[in-house]
């Protein structure tokens, strides 16, 4: 189980790189989905580049785990490209029966 909750935010990175934002999207737990629509979500990342990721770490919580990572990512503007660093932190854990990523913050570094 371990390797799971930090290989999903793995998959939720791979698939936004990919321009997959069907399946990134999916991989979000339905209280985070109901606060923004699969559009509002896509429309948050048509700017954003490749993402790289740092190595995830892990502690285990109560109702799931917290999973967090270092990404920089390319963010693309209309006179240049930068690159940004981001702390991201996420609560992962079931729903029904899956394994999704319930909540998420993350912060500039």
């Amino acid at each position: 189980m371990v390797a799971d909750e930090r290989d999903i935010v793995a998959y939720f990175y791979q698939s936004l790189n990919n321009g997959d934002y069907v399946t990134a999207y999916s991989l979000l737990g339905s209280e985070w989905q109901s606060g923004i629509s699969y559009e509002d979500f896509r429309a948050g990342y048509l700017n954003t580049g490749y993402i790289m990721l740092g190595s995830p770490t892990l502690e285990e919580e109560d109702d799931g785990a917290l999973v967090s990572v270092d990404i920089t990512a390319e963010e693309r503007r209309k006179s240049d490209t930068v690159y940004q660093g981001y702390r991201m932190s996420y609560t992962v854990g079931y729903e029904n029966g899956e394994i999704k990523i319930l909540h998420g913050k993350g912060k500039k570094i």
